[in-house]
């Protein structure tokens, strides 16, 4: 896929006069789960929704957002993305992120594509990194072409069969180029800077209170 793009947020951008920024997303034969890092609102999430939109409209015969794309024939697609708990569920986010993983590893096969969003946020680092090199490890044993969003830079050096892809870092953290590319994590979320940039940070925070 070359310069592909959310379609959905391409359109809210382009009615706000905002530049619409495209990415490159390649799996070669011997490559299956695509593990995509990097900091927050820096393109993570448009590209797995690029990555399932493309697929989708690919299989309804329909144009697809980008200059070029080759993509194989899938028996079916599966999405899991991170959402807020309900009070109509009695289980909590963890645990539905498990039992929703666990139905996607037995139902998926080798033509399935898969996109996972933000997975395991709930839990700790050491839980986070654990549980998401299991699934990880589970596509790539299936086979599935997969997306994976991680906030866990580990998931993304686990070695044959997946490819690591970063946001890119500009030089002012507190700004993003929504550029994603090939390459090892940068371990940077910079999170203080995004913080910072929305009066979030412990001296704003320590004025607001005291004044």
């Amino acid at each position: 896929m070359r310069d592909t793009f959310d379609l959905a947020m391409a359109i809210d951008l382009q009615r706000r006069g905002a530049p619409v920024v495209g990415n490159d997303l390649l799996l070669r034969a011997d490559e299956h789960v695509a593990v995509v890092t990097g900091p927050n609102h820096g393109g993570k999430t448009a590209l797995a929704r690029a990555f399932g939109q493309i697929h989708h409209l690919t299989a309804l015969g329909l144009p697809i957002p980008g200059t070029a794309a080759e993509i194989g024939l899938f028996d079916a697609m599966f999405t899991q993305f991170e959402r807020p708990e309900s009070a109509d569920d009695g289980r909590g986010r963890l645990e539905a992120d498990i039992s929703g993983m666990r139905e996607i590893l037995a139902a998926a096969t080798r033509r399935s594509v898969v996109v996972m969003n933000e997975t395991f946020s709930s839990t700790s680092l050491a839980d986070g990194i654990r549980l998401g090199s299991a699934v990880v490890r589970g596509l790539v044993e299936t086979g599935a072409r997969s997306v994976y969003v991680t906030f866990v830079d580990e998931i993304a050096e686990l070695g044959a069969g997946v490819v690591s892809m970063t946001a890119d870092i500009p030089a002012d953290p507190s700004t993003r180029t929504f550029r994603v590319r090939r390459g090892r994590p940068q371990g940077l979320a910079h999170a203080e800077a995004m913080a910072r940039r929305h009066g979030l940070d412990e001296d704003t925070l320590r004025r607001r209170i005291t004044s």
